[in-house]
């Protein structure tokens, strides 16, 4: 079997320890993931970016310079330049960049340019939700960072889009931010319902849920 027929299996398994642990063997594991990124299933794609979170994890110490061109790769993929729309990099580089203060602090601000300047080109929600989530993900490791975010965030809680709304709720209680705490209030009475990544799979809630949750975690 492939190594890109394996790690497809597992994915679709939700096995992303496994697929982290053959780095051990196969250097070229990354790659082979990393071309699920561009698949149209959202779950495929976000378990595609949180088992390069896993993989690039393994390989930190050891593989530095592997995690950082890859990093590299993923930010080109965002270009309009690329040729091609690798929908979950940015999900991606959340994953990656969240494991270490030093590329988090290099690429939480490139990740806050695709949401914060409006002349950057996003292309689609699909786009907008993956960046989303990368802020909340490194945002809740490194909370100070997370913090530059929150303004930008804030004024996705407007957006016409449910999840594009739904993940901006998520982000800030992830990051923690008490600037978050009147607009996370009005998000309460919101009844829709989307779908978040969970532990691997996508599970449904309310908008409403996910505001309870993020008032939660807000610090003073």
């Amino acid at each position: 079997m492939s190594l890109r027929k394996k790690v497809a299996n597992l994915l679709a398994q939700g096995q992303l320890d496994e697929i982290a642990a053959l780095t051990d063997t196969t250097p070229t594991v990354a790659s082979a993931v990393t071309s699920r990124l561009y698949d149209a299933d959202a779950l495929a794609r976000f378990r595609a970016a949180d088992a390069l979170g896993r993989v690039a994890a393994r390989i930190i110490t050891s593989h530095r310079v592997s995690v950082e061109q890859l990093l590299h790769k993923l930010a080109w993929a965002l270009n309009e330049e690329s040729g091609a729309t690798a929908w979950g990099a940015p999900h991606a580089m959340g994953e990656i960049a969240r494991i270490d203060p030093t590329l988090a602090s290099q690429y939480q601000p490139l990740l806050l340019s695709y949401l914060d300047d409006e002349e950057v080109y996003l292309g689609t929600d699909i786009m907008v939700h993956g960046v989303v989530w990368a802020l909340g993900r490194v945002g809740e490791r490194f909370p100070e960072l997370g913090a530059a975010a929150v303004p930008a965030l804030l004024k996705r809680l407007q957006d016409p889009d449910d999840s594009t709304r739904a993940l901006s709720v998520e982000a800030l209680g992830r990051i923690g931010d008490g600037r978050a705490k009147e607009p996370l209030l009005a998000q309460t009475g919101d009844e829709t319902r989307v779908e978040r990544y969970l532990d691997g799979q996508m599970v449904p809630v309310s908008i409403k849920t996910l505001a309870v949750a993020a008032l939660e975690r807000l610090r003073p």
